[in-house]
């Protein structure tokens, strides 16, 4: 990917209402891998306890995933998601989605994510599958 499509990218990512709204920002881009980040509020991202609200992984971890089939060359929507949460936290902590592409089928594509608190410790574990749409071009390289 040149230099070129990764800022396009990072670009039509950050103006997405949803992503401005969940206040997520991109901070890796390559072919089959991304990773994002949101900085958790207390007036927007959490839950009734103060922790973070189930949703909020679940729409960072669809977002990094659907973004991340895009580095691919495909335009696709959400199939099915399949989330472990395994541990929360509160405002103030910043949560980190890494995905990557585990499969680019002819109508279908699977992928991976972790996110992880500053310390990297483990807070959600999925799997989500994608229906392929279209083809994006991304350019060469």
């Amino acid at each position: 990917m040149t230099q070129e499509v990764i800022e396009r990218l990072i670009h039509r990512v950050e103006d997405n209402p949803f992503c401005q709204v969940m206040n997520m920002k991109v901070t890796e881009v390559s072919r089959g891998h991304l990773a994002m980040c949101v900085k958790i509020s207390e007036k927007c991202h959490t839950n009734i306890y103060g922790y973070v609200h189930g949703g909020v992984f679940s729409g960072l971890a669809d977002t990094a995933c659907g973004v991340c089939c895009f580095t691919d060359g495909a335009k696709v929507v959400t199939l099915d998601m399949n989330l472990s949460y395994i541990k929360n936290v509160k405002a103030g902590a910043t949560v980190y989605c890494y995905a990557e592409i585990l499969q680019h089928g002819n109508n279908v594509m699977r992928t991976h994510c972790k996110i992880v608190d500053e310390t990297n410790e483990l807070l959600v574990d999925g799997t989500l599958s994608f229906y392929i749409i279209g083809k994006e071009d991304i350019g060469n390289g």
